[in-house]
């Protein structure tokens, strides 16, 4: 694990209120990203498998990911700092509206 990957993933929390992890060939990315787009106006989006030169790779990013939150899949969902999980829990907090609790802080 990088510590300029730490260092990334840490910041981008840190800054945003509402971030998604993702790849953008990943179906349940895009159902993430849809769902976060009807909830909220601004959230921040760091797609894995398209980082820009000078940013860490992806796959580092996924790793320190991982030894964060034990997820190793994606999209890897922050809310308000908060780790929520992958699309399941997304869709699981947005049925039963805890989602709405989790947001009104925002």
């Amino acid at each position: 694990m990088s510590v300029a990957a730490r260092e990334f993933v840490e910041r981008k929390i840190a800054e945003n209120a509402v971030i998604l992890f993702v790849k953008n060939w990943c179906p349940y990315c895009r159902r993430a990203e849809a769902t976060i787009n009807n909830l909220v106006d601004q959230y921040e989006k760091v797609d894995l498998a398209k980082m820009p030169e000078g940013e860490p790779e992806g796959s580092d990013i996924q790793e320190y990911l991982y030894q964060k939150t034990k997820q190793s899949t994606v999209p890897n969902i922050f809310i308000r700092q908060q780790h929520i999980g992958g699309n399941d829990r997304l869709q699981e907090l947005v049925a039963n509206k805890s989602i709405q609790k989790i947001l009104e802080k925002l």
